[in-house]
């Protein structure tokens, strides 16, 4: 009854001293909030690392070993990188014993070699090679295979001039399927 008597003085609530604080245990943590920002840190490399090679653009880097196999004269590497199908507007003479159902002469590396040897002798050879643009396409008459253009400024001489490339992913592989001038 003393403790409803509002005569008698009311005690304070319990409130902790510091030495009590001490002794309370602290709170664990699960052992899985430990490892959620491993987790969340690894899932964001690998997303970073499957978005950027699924958006990487491999183009620049063929066409980079093209040239370079054709400014080292190296006209067999360079013929490499050329797809089995390749269709040129350039006048390279074919062989008239390999053609496509299609009647497009089938280019065989000797009449490449040559082809890119009578250019070098003609116009001198490629002095410095610059892709001024690249660009990836998906294209319906390429059986759903990716495709590339790629335009290049090659100078022979002091003397400029561009050069237009076509590639498209065969498999894994990319190639140059077309192109319209050394």
């Amino acid at each position: 009854m003393a403790a409803n008597d509002p005569s008698y003085p009311q005690q304070p609530p319990d409130v902790p001293s510091p030495s009590d604080e001490q002794k309370q245990p602290r709170k664990k943590v699960p052992p899985g909030w430990l490892l959620a920002p491993l987790f969340l840190l690894m899932a964001g490399t690998c997303a970073y690392s499957y978005i950027s090679t699924s958006l990487h653009d491999p183009v620049p880097g063929i066409v980079n070993q093209y040239y370079t196999a054709v400014k080292n004269q190296d006209y067999a590497t360079a013929y490499g990188y050329l797809g089995e199908h390749i269709i040129t507007t350039k006048n390279v003479q074919p062989n008239p014993n390999r053609m496509f159902p299609d009647g497009q002469p089938f280019l065989t590396q000797p009449y490449f070699i040559q082809a890119a040897q009578d250019t070098d002798t003609a116009d001198g050879k490629v002095r410095t090679f610059r892709i001024v643009n690249s660009g990836l396409l998906l294209d319906s008459q390429s059986n759903g295979n990716l495709t590339a253009t790629a335009t290049v400024s090659i100078t022979r001489n002091g003397v400029p001039y561009s050069v237009h490339l076509n590639l498209e992913q065969i498999g894994d592989a990319w190639e140059i399927v077309g192109y319209d001038q050394f």
